[in-house]
């Protein structure tokens, strides 16, 4: 009875000890898991900052990377349930690749279009909307962004449509105002 006591004693903690190592996996689970979760939302905002990043640098005509600025985004997280953090790591490293259009004053409905998608797409908050869009203006559009903004500057990305609007869609549409702003001197005013 006496060896079968102690055999019951050393049973029991080593059933204490198990217990005791498995409360501690179970803490290191849980570390790892929320340290897991923080790399993957450090990781996130690094490749929403290089996307920003990348449209700033190839969108600029002095970029030399062609008339179209593109970048590379999420493209978006799943949605649901997920079985592991390593899943979802997987899921969000799928890439989209999104050309943003260039603006050259032409077919200004249809560019704004194609920019409210991109903008959806990428979830852009409104300033990142006036950066993203004022970066891929060229040519006259440029020229009227700056000296617009240097008399009043835009006050939001919905100002900064209808302003659009307003001047380019007037030149298409042949208005009188149109055909005013399009007109340029051809000639020395000593000649007239």
């Amino acid at each position: 009875m006496c060896t079968e006591l102690k055999k019951l004693l050393v049973m029991e903690e080593n059933m204490s000890l198990i217990s005791k190592s498995i409360e501690n996996i179970n803490a290191q689970m849980e570390k790892q898991q929320t340290q897991r979760q923080a790399i993957l939302k450090y990781i996130e905002g690094i490749i929403r900052e290089n996307a920003v990043t990348m449209v700033e640098l190839e969108g600029s005509p002095s970029g030399g990377m062609g008339s179209d600025s593109t970048t590379e985004m999420l493209a978006g997280e799943s949605k649901g349930e997920w079985k592991s953090e390593v899943d979802k790591a997987f899921n969000r490293s799928k890439f989209k690749k999104v050309k943003m259009p260039i603006f050259n004053g032409k077919s200004p409905d249809s560019w704004l279009f194609r920019a409210d998608r991109y903008f959806k797409i990428h979830n852009l908050t409104e300033l990142e909307k006036m950066s993203v869009a004022i970066i891929s203006f060229d040519g006259l559009t440029l020229d009227w962004y700056r000296s617009q903004d240097e008399r009043q500057s835009f006050k939001s990305w919905d100002d900064l449509k209808q302003k659009m609007l307003t001047r380019f869609r007037m030149i298409r549409d042949g208005t009188l105002v149109g055909r005013f702003l399009t007109i340029k001197q051809e000639t020395t005013v000593e000649e007239y």
